[in-house]
């Protein structure tokens, strides 16, 4: 990946809003920002660490709909299969111009776990909470 696809693609990561639909309500995450009301979500599942994941857009490249729809319930199944607590999300711009992106938050997901699990997807990053606020990891 070029440096310009790359510093693009950072852009895109770090200012896009994650929404996790939590049973207290929606909340919504930012790159970078201390999440109270998720840390306590975590604490209530006896965790403190969750990726968000999407099977939409490998490599950051476009699909169509039935392909993003396909490979997300592939990924659903994949998470479901972990038996931990799972979420649902999603992802988007936060001026409204990029895809939304439906997403899969996993309760308690070691991070080289989180991340075998993007690379399955054919994903670029992801995002993962652990000790800080929630990060990007690049794969």
């Amino acid at each position: 990946m070029g440096a310009d696809r790359q510093e693009e693609l950072e852009a895109v990561f770090n200012n896009a809003i994650y929404i996790v639909y939590a049973p207290e309500g929606e909340l919504r995450l930012r790159i970078g920002e201390d999440a109270p009301a998720l840390r306590q979500l975590l604490h209530k599942h006896g965790t403190n660490r969750a990726a968000i994941i999407t099977a939409h857009n490998p490599e950051a490249r476009r699909q169509g709909a039935a392909a993003n729809q396909a490979a997300q319930a592939r990924l659903l199944h994949q998470a479901e299969e972990l038996q931990l607590p799972l979420l649902h999300g999603h992802n988007r711009a936060e001026q409204g111009d990029g895809p939304v992106e439906p997403t899969v938050v996993i309760l308690g997901i070691e991070h080289q776990d989180a991340c075998k699990l993007a690379r399955d997807f054919d994903q670029v990053a992801l995002v993962y909470i652990g000790e800080h606020a929630p990060e990007v990891v690049w794969l």
